[in-house]
């Protein structure tokens, strides 16, 4: 989705997931006080990226800017019956995990 507006394509991945039981992933700015961010939360994975990302351009020859705001990695995907029941018995509502790029030769 666009950096600008992606609450509207936050609200209809989150929507189709559980309609359609499809996995959606989403590269997001990691803004945690914007309004959608509470759909954010019904995700089943948010992944924090550690670093700010560097794009590419049309010919995919490496942007002299990188991205303003740190990102996220937001998946939805119908949860298992366990994720059901843990997040009913826990009141956990989302799952953080953080993303660090493989160091060289790993």
């Amino acid at each position: 989705p666009p950096y600008s507006n992606p609450g509207p394509f936050v609200a209809r991945a989150l929507e189709s997931s559980m309609a359609n039981r499809s996995t959606h992933v989403m590269l997001l700015p990691g803004s945690t006080s914007v309004g959608w961010w509470a759909l954010v939360r019904e995700a089943a994975e948010i992944r924090f990226i550690t670093h700010r990302i560097s794009f590419l351009d049309h010919q995919g020859l490496p942007q002299s800017s990188v991205a303003r705001n740190d990102s996220v990695l937001v998946i939805f995907r119908p949860l298992s019956w366990w994720e059901r029941l843990k997040r009913m018995l826990c009141g956990v509502q989302h799952t953080y995990a953080e993303y660090r790029e493989p160091k060289e030769g790993s």
